[in-house]
């Protein structure tokens, strides 16, 4: 990774922002949410991983650039989507990668456009009762949604990548809808 790989990955996306973290990611979008806070520059010193002589970021701390021929919006803090189409929110549970809450990841969704209406939908055209969406920037799909314990809702507050002003989950936690409709279960 490279700042100008980066970019040049946002742009061809049509985004005019472009975010490198722990020297080795690259985040893209249109919106920055409001809440966040500028700090010293020595905490983006993370060097990139295709040059050395770059900074991409560091723990914690994105180093931002911006294509001032895009429009870009700045957005109030993001909040929890408790109903889509027939979807409806269910719960915020903790995820276990060895065992998963859903076992379809659809990976089908660019990480970098994920939203609550992009999951849902797809967890609809694939014929899925229950959705789940984690860590900004993941969906997940099933019919069966294993038993995980209910954590608080504040855990699922990972902004999504293409819609800034919803959440979409958080690290290791999934926001979980499902259809009324539809007989899903819990195993």
């Amino acid at each position: 990774l490279t700042v100008q790989s980066c970019i040049d990955k946002c742009d061809s996306l049509g985004l005019a922002l472009a975010g490198l973290e722990f020297g080795q990611e690259c985040f893209c979008g249109n919106a920055i949410l409001n809440d966040q806070q500028l700090i010293p520059r020595v905490n983006c010193t993370t060097a990139c991983t295709g040059n050395a002589k770059q900074a991409c970021g560091g723990a914690g701390a994105i180093n931002l650039y911006l294509n001032l021929l895009k429009p870009f919006v700045t957005l109030g803090p993001p909040f929890m989507v408790t109903r889509f189409k027939q979807w409806k929110f269910l719960e915020c549970t903790q995820d276990d990668v060895a065992n998963r809450q859903l076992p379809t990841l659809m990976d089908s969704i660019p990480h970098e456009q994920m939203s609550v209406q992009r999951c849902l939908d797809a967890c609809a055209a694939g014929g899925f009762s229950v959705g789940a969406l984690q860590f900004a920037q993941e969906c997940w799909c099933g019919n069966v949604a294993l038993p995980f314990p209910s954590v608080d809702q504040a855990k699922c507050n990972s902004p999504c990548t293409d819609e800034a002003n919803e959440f979409c989950g958080g690290p290791g936690f999934n926001q979980v809808y499902f259809l009324p409709s539809a007989n899903f279960t819990t195993s």
